[in-house]
């Protein structure tokens, strides 16, 4: 692979003005040589990283509460575990229904009491 990068190297400097640029000062300032590694090896992938974050994962009002979720923060603020998370959605969609119901008059509370106790309507 020697062969290989040299070849590459000579390919650069042969076709490309700021390859050569870019050799030439690296070669004469430390200052530089260490922006360059800096530049290439950090802020190119970190920017890479996040603009590949942004295209595949939108930002959005579902993104605040997914990290809410994802984090374990409850109302309260407090690290909760998934199955208490899970219990509060389910209780809070069982008292959204139960509303909804009262709010239409109340006719398929009947039901749903008779379901929940096991009695057929």
């Amino acid at each position: 692979t020697p062969h290989l990068s040299r070849a590459m190297s000579r390919f650069l400097w042969e076709t490309s003005g700021a390859y050569r640029a870019l050799v030439r000062v690296t070669a004469r300032s430390k200052l530089a040589m260490g922006v360059f590694v800096v530049v290439s090896c950090v802020a190119v992938p970190l920017g890479a990283t996040y603009a590949v974050m942004g295209a595949t994962n939108p930002e959005g009002a579902e993104d605040a509460r997914a990290r809410e979720v994802l984090a374990g923060r409850g109302m309260s603020g407090r690290r909760e575990s998934l199955d208490s998370r899970m219990l509060r959605e389910r209780n809070r969609q069982n008292l959204m229904d139960m509303l909804r119901d009262a709010n239409d008059g109340g006719a398929n509370m009947d039901a749903r009491w008779k379901k929940a106790l096991g009695k057929r309507t």
